[in-house]
């Protein structure tokens, strides 16, 4: 009772849904629709988007950018985004490998991907590549409260996905050529193949509800990672005195200090609420910082 549900759509599950809207006549029915009445029926409060990736497909005979390119772009630190960090990744088929471009960290609220999807496919169906059309893929992978509010903008804006997936895209990484006229890399000219993939797109930044990095987004981790559930059960076996061979929570608590991003996170909201008197407690019960040699 009073548990919730969790739903999740795959792309081959998003394909079914788009079929059954067909099935009803309802063609012009679009997922900003099924946000908006996600939210009638359940309620801004109770539902709550986690994770929403949004492809954007290039199956032109000759495309905007290969991977390759991008590839290249990011070992030399050509481009600009809040996250710096990347990785690559190939798999084989008969033909040839496909390859993927990783920009960002997979767990932040906003990471990308470019992938050979024409390749991919060759991969998995056993195609011959040269039967195949040209298929590039990006993904934008958004989670927690940016998946949320981009969903509840879709589902109020009259622009379609793809218009706000661009203007996203624009808004949140940006593929530059050197200047070396420049040292400031933001005045960095766009370069031209992603000028032209973009097309004109307009500033979307979305930002969290709460700063991220604070004592919110850790009580977050505390409800849903399953953490307060853990010492519901202990204090359940202590109020029954059936810990058995298990220590005792107040023990445990004890001989617990805080990390020092806690304890940044913990001084941050205490002075937000004007309760500076309990940072020098707060302090005392941080680690120590190990002495170097």
């Amino acid at each position: 009772m009073g548990l919730g549900c969790y739903l999740v759509l795959s792309g081959k599950g998003c394909d079914d849904y788009q079929d059954g809207m067909s099935m009803q006549g309802k063609n012009q029915y679009s997922y900003g629709d099924f946000f908006q009445k996600c939210c009638r029926l359940l309620g801004e409060s109770v539902f709550h988007l986690t994770r929403l990736d949004i492809a954007i497909d290039d199956k032109n005979e000759v495309p905007y950018f290969t991977i390759e390119r991008i590839k290249k772009k990011c070992l030399n630190e050509e481009f600009i985004s809040k996250s710096r960090s990347y990785r690559f990744a190939e798999s084989s088929f008969v033909d040839g490998t496909a390859k993927t471009v990783y920009i960002g960290d997979g767990k932040s609220n906003l990471s990308y991907r470019f992938y050979d999807k024409d390749k991919e496919q060759c991969g998995k169906y056993d195609i011959p590549y040269e039967e195949m059309e040209s298929w590039k893929r990006t993904e934008l992978q958004l989670r927690d409260e940016v998946a949320h509010q981009f969903a509840l903008l879709f589902s109020e804006s009259p622009a379609d996905l793809g218009e706000l997936a661009f203007d996203l895209l624009g808004s949140s990484l940006r593929f530059v050529t050197v200047d070396k006229m420049q040292v400031n890399k933001s005045r960095w000219r766009t370069s031209q193949f992603w000028e032209r993939f973009l097309g004109v797109v307009k500033p979307l930044k979305i930002k969290p509800e709460y700063p991220m990095n604070s004592l919110y987004e850790t009580q977050r981790w505390l409800k849903g990672g399953g953490a307060l559930s853990a010492v519901k059960i202990f204090l359940f076996l202590q109020e029954n005195h059936a810990l058995g061979d298990l220590e005792d929570l107040r023990m445990m608590m004890e001989n617990i200090q805080y990390s020092h991003m806690l304890s940044q996170k913990l001084v941050a909201h205490l002075n937000q609420i004007g309760r500076q008197d309990l940072i020098p407690l707060v302090y005392e019960d941080t680690k120590k910082e190990p002495l170097c040699d």
